[in-house]
Parts: structure tokens; sequence; C-alpha cells
């Protein structure tokens, strides 16, 4: 996801959403997510996009982004989502 400088967002990131990629490469044959197996998150800001491409909004040096909330939601019936109760 991209940012905005000084803007707060709210990011959703269905779980069935994920790709599964190495080294900026998307691997094609790769096993979807599962779910029940994470036991640990990362994020990364990288120079690359998927598949090689340079991620054109990267600026080399420090960077900070700040986070008020970070948690999991589930998919409520007819296909919105809720966070967990």
């Amino acid at each position: 996801f991209d940012t905005s400088a000084g803007e707060w967002q709210t990011v959703r990131v269905p779980f069935e959403q994920f790709q599964p990629v190495f080294r900026a490469k998307t691997l094609k044959d790769g096993d979807r997510m599962d779910p029940s197996r994470i036991y640990s998150i990362q994020l990364m800001l990288s120079k690359f996009e998927y598949d090689g491409q340079l991620n054109p909004t990267f600026r080399a040096g420090s960077f900070s982004l700040p986070m008020t909330h970070l948690g999991v939601y589930s998919a409520a019936p007819g296909g919105t989502t809720q966070p967990p109760r």
C-alpha cells in the first residue's frame, strides 16, 4: 500500500489476497497462505514492486510508519468485513 505524508489511513488486507513472493518475485507455483499457521508478521519498505519492477515512490534513508492499531478481522456473511469480538 502507498502512504501520503501527514495522512492517516485504514488498510485492510484480506489473507486470501496475499500472494507468495520471494525476493520481489511472485512464486507462480507457490502455495496459498494458510492463516492458521501465522505466528508473526513483518512490514517491509522495498525499492521493488512485485516481479522486480522498481517502486516509483521509494526514497532511500530513514522512514517511519506510525500506527495506532494492528489487528485482525474476519469475513462476515455477505462478504463484508468486521473486527473480531
